[in-house]
């Protein structure tokens, strides 16, 4: 289990103890299981989905942002629409691109595929006058 879900389960099943524990007027040993206040927390803290592999929480975290054309993976790149294997291997060896418009100008994807991805690529450079050349 990754940290954040370890942490918000504890969490959770700490909440649901202690309003299990508050006095509700009513003795417990009569309440269904359902009627318990926080146990449906506990049960739902203890029914937390099967953890994701590095590969999976890394496109459910991506899924809002923008891919990077100059650094995403082939595997990544032949997720987005119309875009497979071949325009994918086209797409890694073309770089480093200095815009996401140059996939159309070099002819590396036709017009009507790139302008159904536009919105979800992005092509991101690397600084080089952030980086200390040689000593000092």
């Amino acid at each position: 289990m990754d940290r954040f879900t370890a942490a918000a389960t504890a969490g959770l099943a700490c909440i649901g103890l202690a309003v299990a524990s508050l006095d509700t007027g009513t003795h417990r040993s009569k309440l269904p299981a359902a009627d318990v206040p926080g146990l449906s927390l506990i049960k739902d803290a203890a029914a937390a989905p099967e953890e994701k592999t590095p590969s999976e929480r890394r496109h459910t975290a991506r899924a809002d942002a923008p891919l990077d054309i100059n650094s995403a993976s082939e595997a990544e790149l032949e997720n987005l629409p119309g875009v497979g294997p071949s325009r994918a291997r086209r797409i890694v060896r073309g770089r480093p691109w200095r815009s996401k418009n140059d996939l159309v100008d070099m002819n590396v994807l036709p017009r009507e595929v790139y302008e159904g991805i536009q919105g979800r690529i992005v092509a991101r450079h690397l600084d080089t006058s952030d980086l200390a050349i040689g000593g000092g």
